[in-house]
């Protein structure tokens, strides 16, 4: 069959793939899996870059996982739950820094503001597409940027703003 004319830009537009996960692959004892029910805990405080963040995961696990989560404000004890903390000494705009913190009925996406808080969730999403299941290691996750190219702009005398376009790269360590 033959691709129609500019059926490729379909395929781009598609935000999460349907039907990623492989049923035949099973969690290691390491490993988490995230589960039916799972909450998505949105913080009272949260602003519009967190609560985006929590839907497009939600509508991440339930279209390409085939995982229902369902964001709530307040927690039940009895289900799996993604927690969202702000460093304590968090007051930088610009550094994204963020750890993840998995264990059996919880998981934690702390970091420095809600960009760093959004990041994480997109690395949850990276994680679950490389296995091609919604499974997660055991144990925390550290992921800072060592180049933004804004901030470094900031720092660096030798950058001409004018001749250089603004774009920003991140490289997580």
């Amino acid at each position: 069959m033959q691709e129609r004319r500019y059926q490729f830009k379909e395929d781009l537009l598609k935000i999460h793939k349907k039907g990623i996960r492989n049923y035949q692959l099973s969690p290691d004892n390491e490993e988490v899996e995230l589960k039916n029910s799972i909450q998505l805990v949105m913080p009272q405080d949260a602003d519009i870059v967190i609560e985006t963040a929590l839907r497009d995961f939600e509508d991440y696990l339930f279209k390409s996982m085939d995982v229902y989560a369902w964001v709530t404000p307040t927690p039940t004890t009895s289900s799996q739950k993604v927690l969202i903390e702000l460093f304590p000494d968090s007051h930088s705009d610009i550094d994204i820094k963020f750890d993840i913190t998995v264990t059996d009925n919880e998981i934690t996406v702390k970091g420095e503001n809600s960009r760093s808080i959004a990041q994480g969730f997109y690395y949850l999403e990276s994680l679950m597409n490389l296995k091609c299941a919604p499974f997660l290691k055991k144990g925390t996750i550290s992921k800072k940027t060592i180049l933004n190219t804004v901030t470094d702009m900031h720092r660096s005398v030798c950058m001409n703003i004018l001749t250089k376009p603004l774009h920003i790269w991140h490289i997580w360590v």
